[in-house]
């Protein structure tokens, strides 16, 4: 509560409680009690108090109002009390150490004793945390939802990234060092301490540090929104600048102290710390190995998208808008669409209760005397042809209510010829069509004539004029009638949203990956070829081609990454394949990604080490053997 007496704040009807924010885009501040806003209905509501923002909760909330409201504004005094209505929640808060199946058993046998649910219905508890991950439960509570493979994948990677930009920090920072050797070791003969040594090191170190947060803020400000868009979700809402600034700064001093410590061993005379080549290999190996697994598993991820976006769904849903009209104006439903039937653009139009791939619902039916769960579309005669379907019977929806099944409903309940739902026989059968994603296969569908459903399905022939001939024709009607709109095609592509995203972050963070292993594979090359500087320029003199100096210098490098590879390929096939038995229909060709990410990454590798090269094995001989 930022504003309000919370055991008052809904006691009234036509009371609303709003958020802070909703509350400063309306009024500018956020002393607003007693002030009154209106809604699209033009009910007006007296604000007796404002929230703070829940920006830690799956629900999504601008502002609430009450029961007693809502059954005033419905006219309907038993609005609440219907138990098929799956779109509400109810949230109950429990004491601490409550014992949650006792509850669940509670609540289950109370319902059963009053008849409330026929012994059909289980109710069961889960906490938010469970809700917020947990979208394919509670589809249609109109909440945010995440996926805790989001979060696993997103924080396993955050690590992954770290350690290897962590060891390519410390490797590339030993080489620098081993290269200063001679300028530390001149400053001890001029009569400089270790003391002063640590100091000299200690500047640098926090002047470096100091830079590299400034930068990394810096890129985060300028980023942020293509980062909060990467991850669908708002990731700087709510960061304190200032906290944000101190841990980058505690995090890379504890980096900079690890250098420091490294720098001291190796100004002690006593101790010394090398860099190792080997160790630099084991390091590049890794790398490889870890780009090598997101590569693939993100061209395969692009394949199953791609699958999954040009399959044939069984029904056409080009040139489809869906148009819901809010209930309170239901009484002109059908006139809206007799209008709409008479303009040119307008081929056909049909009335359901639902929205193919994002609310049909489950209900109970009766089948052959036996009660069943089905998929349940209830629709106007004009359905079948508004979305091309074809119906395999000759008979079709009449005044009489019947009813139609998909062939998966048929093939499951029908026994000795005979199906019969809620006692009258099918009227005919149309072939499966995809009604949910295609992460599901195609379930039983029984379809029922009903002439007076809430979402309008338009088939139009021109895009570019489709909204505005809607929205006419219903102003026209009534300029107060309240809609909504989504095209078909759109409501496909928003079922797979979760894995374009994923996408997204991987291509990210390969980029990112790849930047890291070619500064981490520069420093390697140039730390090998430092140390055999001197077997080079010998070959050369011996009049040894480029060419042939190039090769094993260029093969060792190319083994590491072909036997990364030899690793990464059946690791990311065998987590790509139980990544996607979310998905019914799956992609079964693999192998040309392999090949792909393969080649592209030896390419890369090959021309990083090449490029790499080119400068010490051009090194004039004369030049560089004079001292030696």
């Amino acid at each position: 509560m930022i504003t309000g007496k919370s055991e008052q704040l809904l006691s009234k009807p036509y009371t609303i409680v709003i958020t802070e924010s909703l509350s400063k885009k309306l009024f500018g501040d956020i002393n607003v009690l007693g002030k009154t806003i209106n809604d699209i209905l033009n009910n007006t509501y007296t604000i007796t108090g404002v929230i703070k923002d829940l920006n830690k909760s799956h629900l999504e909330i601008n502002a609430l109002i009450s029961n007693t409201t809502l059954k005033d504004i419905s006219n309907d005094p038993n609005i609440l009390n219907d138990f098929g209505d799956w779109s509400n929640l109810t949230y109950i808060l429990l004491e601490p150490k409550s014992d949650i199946l006792k509850i669940e058993q509670k609540i289950n046998s109370t319902l059963s004793k009053y008849k409330l649910t026929n012994n059909k219905y289980l109710f069961f508890l889960q906490s938010l945390k469970q809700v917020y991950f947990s979208e394919d439960l509670n589809i249609y509570d109109g909440c945010k939802h995440n996926k805790l493979s989001n979060i696993i994948v997103s924080g396993i990677v955050f690590i992954i990234i770290n350690l290897i930009i962590i060891l390519n920090h410390l490797n590339i920072n030993i080489i620098l060092f081993t290269a200063r050797k001679k300028e530390f070791n001149i400053n001890k003969i001029l009569g400089a301490t270790k003391t002063n040594l640590l100091k000299q090191s200690g500047i640098e170190i926090f002047i470096l540090c100091s830079i590299t947060v400034i930068l990394s803020i810096s890129i985060l400000e300028i980023l942020k929104t293509y980062i909060s868009n990467l991850f669908d979700y708002s990731l700087f809402a709510n960061t304190n600048l200032s906290l944000l600034f101190v841990v980058s700064l505690i995090y890379s001093f504890l980096l900079g102290l690890t250098l420091l410590i490294i720098r001291f061993v190796n100004i002690n005379k006593k101790l010394t710390i090398k860099p190792s080549l080997n160790r630099n290999k084991i390091n590049l190996f890794f790398q490889f190995l870890l780009i090598g697994i997101m590569a693939c598993f993100m061209l395969n991820l692009k394949d199953q998208i791609k699958l999954i976006n040009s399959s044939d769904l069984g029904i056409d849903i080009k040139n489809i808008v869906c148009v819901d009209i809010k209930d309170d104006f239901s009484s002109h439903r059908n006139y809206i669409k007799s209008e709409l039937l008479k303009n040119g653009n307008v081929v056909s139009a049909s009335y359901a209760n639902a929205i193919i791939f994002k609310t049909i619902p489950k209900r109970y039916v009766k089948i052959n005397d036996k009660l069943e769960t089905s998929y349940f579309l209830e629709v106007d005669t004009g359905f079948m042809s508004t979305m091309n379907l074809q119906v395999n019977k000759n008979t079709f929806f009449s005044e009489t209510p019947k009813c139609i099944v998909n062939k998966s409903f048929s093939e499951k309940y029908t026994s000795n010829s005979k199906l019969e739902v809620n006692n009258y026989p099918t009227s005919g059968t149309v072939n499966d069509f995809n009604f949910r994603s295609m992460h599901h296969k195609v379930d039983p569908l029984l379809i029922n004539y009903k002439p007076d459903g809430r979402f309008l399905y338009i088939r139009y022939l021109n895009s570019n004029t489709i909204l505005k001939t809607i929205d006419k024709t219903i102003k026209d009607i009534n300029e107060n009638i309240s809609y909504e709109y989504s095209f078909l095609e759109d409501e496909v592509k928003s079922s797979y949203k979760e894995e374009n995203n994923i996408i997204k972050r991987l291509n990210a963070y390969v980029v990112i990956m790849i930047i890291i292993i070619i500064i981490g594979l520069i420093t390697t090359v140039l730390f090998d070829v430092n140390k055999k500087m001197k077997e080079i320029l010998v070959k050369k003199i011996l009049g040894a081609k480029n060419i042939d100096i190039l090769y094993p210098l260029i093969k060792q490098y190319m083994i590491i990454a072909v036997l990364s590879l030899c690793v990464s390929i059946p690791t990311a096939h065998i987590l790509f394949r139980n990544w996607n038995q979310n998905f019914y229909y799956k992609i079964d060709t693999f192998y040309q990604n392999y090949l792909l990410a393969s080649i592209s990454l030896l390419l890369i590798i090959f021309l990083v080490i090449i490029i790499t090269l080119i400068k010490p094995i051009k090194l004039n001989l004369v030049d560089n053997l004079r001292y030696e």
